[in-house]
């Protein structure tokens, strides 16, 4: 190898890892000025016992972030009137540790004039307390799963469905 690539090879060597370092570390505190930017209004709702709603509010959010503003809500104090009001499409939050069944709410289009009806977990029958509502809303146990037809969206791009 050419003496000049080498030591550039060397000395990339060693600045590196220190390279490395420094965007991990940068990468790290853009996280932690988002989670504050996302938790600083909400401990303000919280204080002023205001009603929050946020639409989609899982967007550029972590899972776990999501799962925890969720329970930091739950939580409260029973005299604390703050409410989250909330859409969202993370079924990790249809968890009845977190949630009661008449705070999960679904949507569903009627299909003869297309309008859309808005339920409540607790106007589903026989749904237990110990059950997995993430698994039993993938599986169309409750409804409000979009129903998608393959064949009319492969006529929009202009192909063939070959399933």
């Amino acid at each position: 190898m050419n003496p000049i690539l080498r030591t550039i090879s060397n000395i990339l060597n060693k600045v590196a890892p220190i390279v490395n370092i420094l965007g991990v570390i940068a990468y790290c505190f853009l996280l932690l000025k988002g989670v504050f930017e996302v938790l600083c209004p909400i401990f303000k709702i919280i204080e002023d016992q205001k009603i929050l709603f946020w639409d989609e509010f899982e967007v550029n959010l972590h899972p776990d972030i999501v799962y925890q503003i969720v329970k930091i809500f739950k939580q409260l104090d029973i005299n604390n009137l703050s409410q989250f009001i909330f859409t969202t499409h993370f079924i990790n939050v249809l968890d009845l540790d977190i949630m009661r069944r008449d705070q999960i709410w679904f949507t569903e289009i009627e299909k003869e004039n297309l309008s859309t009806i808005l339920f409540s977990l607790a106007e589903v029958k026989n749904v237990r307390k110990e059950e997995n509502i993430q698994k039993g809303y993938l599986q169309n146990r409750y409804g409000g799963v979009p129903i998608i037809d393959s064949n009319k969206i492969y006529k929009l791009i202009g192909g063939t469905n070959n399933e």
